[in-house]
């Protein structure tokens, strides 16, 4: 008698197109074979698979057509097998998938256009957090405002993109019937994506603008964020801008609040 840990491991494999003995664990009906009752299955299965792949990248479905998704769903299904009880996470892999594999890696726009993609999707499914007010930063006390350090939103992601892969998005989401191929552009554009309430966001940034957000991100204060300011502005100018990138991440609901470490007015 095999074991269901061993039956169950000959199933996923069954399934996955792996060599499997679990045919020989299943009987015929008066209807169908045992081939063929697994083979239905295993279909149902993929097929599923694929469908969630296309609900999680469904512009890059568009853009390459029904027929071309299915082929690179296929063989992402073979290399990154669904290995959770929930499908939310199956898709992760599929931007390095599609730049690193060929031939779908001959078309890096794929690859950044899922990447894009998917982060739009994190942003859905990340938890909710109430966005700063401005009001917090209007308590703080003049001489706190060096050692401030920001919380951005769980959903917020930061990207480079060298193809204009949001353009292409968007004319998808319009409606548009013929998408052409997304254009390079040297240098790449930074661009924020994020949630503040139920729809999530996403906008171009400037160069100065992502470098203070990635510095966020690593834990610098304000009095860091004015410095590097510097590299763009002139001393007198940087505190004023970064001031006012501040106020811009607090109206667009980018922040989640202040850093417990920094210091208040009890």
């Amino acid at each position: 008698m095999i074991r269901l840990a061993q039956l169950q491991d000959e199933f996923q494999a069954y399934l996955l197109d792996r060599p499997s003995t679990v045919e020989t664990h299943v009987d015929d009906t008066a209807k169908a074979a045992a081939g063929t009752l697994l083979g239905v299955y295993r279909h149902a299965y993929g097929a599923r698979l694929a469908e969630a792949l296309g609900e999680d990248y469904e512009v890059v479905r568009q853009i390459v057509g029904d027929a071309a998704f299915a082929k690179f769903a296929a063989a992402y299904i073979a290399a990154h097998p669904s290995r959770h009880f929930s499908l939310g996470p199956f898709g992760r892999h599929l931007p390095h998938f599609l730049g690193t594999t060929q031939p779908w890696s001959a078309k890096p726009y794929l690859a950044e256009l899922a990447r894009f993609e998917w982060s739009l999707r994190r942003a859905f499914d990340a938890a909710d957090a109430e966005p700063m007010g401005i009001d917090a930063l209007v308590a703080v006390p003049v001489d706190a405002w060096s050692d401030l350090t920001f919380r951005l939103l769980p959903s917020f992601t930061r990207l480079d993109l060298a193809w204009t892969v949001p353009q292409a998005w968007q004319a998808v989401k319009a409606g548009a019937e013929a998408v052409p191929p997304p254009e390079r552009r040297d240098p790449p554009v930074a661009w924020a994506v994020w949630r503040p309430e139920l729809v999530s966001e996403f906008r171009s940034l400037e160069p100065d603008e992502a470098w203070a957000l990635d510095a966020i991100v690593a834990g610098a204060n304000f009095a860091a964020m004015c410095e590097g300011m510097s590299h763009w502005h002139d001393a007198n100018a940087a505190p004023a801008r970064a001031a006012g990138l501040l106020r811009v991440w607090i109206e667009q609901g980018m922040l989640a609040g202040i850093a417990p470490t920094a210091r208040v007015d009890a």
